[in-house]
């Protein structure tokens, strides 16, 4: 027979193993009529195939704390303003942005050598130095590239 719960009004629930055509019992404590309740089953790692967390919970480096589920960790997530990065559209995504980053500083870092370099070349005139550096037809390419793509 397995065990259900009842409630007592008077001194809460208890268990009691019965029939499952039992309804009432009396309360082992005062004797009056309690009824059965609906209980939930247990939930456990071992029989539910959760053992990825475990019965502890595991130690997650990025958040610096244990977490418990899934869910735990979202939260956490959230509460931090951080996503998971493959919420952000693929697996590779730092990775990407970190070499387009490193390509663009690459490429500002030859801007500003040709810069000075042409700085020295025109004695320190500035305005040549611009104009050579940024010639008004490699701008205004830039410029329909930029307005084009949005980028």
């Amino acid at each position: 027979m397995p065990l259900y719960e009842f409630v007592c009004e008077e001194h809460g629930t208890w268990e009691m193993i019965a029939s499952h055509t039992v309804e009432t019992l009396a309360c082992p404590d005062c004797g009056e009529e309690s009824r059965r309740i609906f209980s939930l089953c247990a939930r456990t790692t071992a029989h539910w195939g959760d053992t990825e967390w475990g019965i502890n919970g595991k130690w997650d480096a990025g958040l610096g704390q244990r977490v418990f589920s899934r869910n735990h960790q979202d939260k956490m997530l959230r509460d931090r303003g951080l996503i998971r990065e493959s919420d952000l559209g693929g697996d590779k995504f730092i990775d990407d942005y970190k070499t387009k980053a490193f390509a663009e500083r690459d490429r500002l870092d030859k801007v500003t050598n040709t810069y000075t370099d042409n700085l020295k070349k025109f004695g320190g005139d500035k305005m040549k130095a611009v104009v050579e550096t940024f010639p008004a037809h490699e701008m205004l390419a830039q410029s329909d590239k930029t307005t084009t793509t949005g980028a």
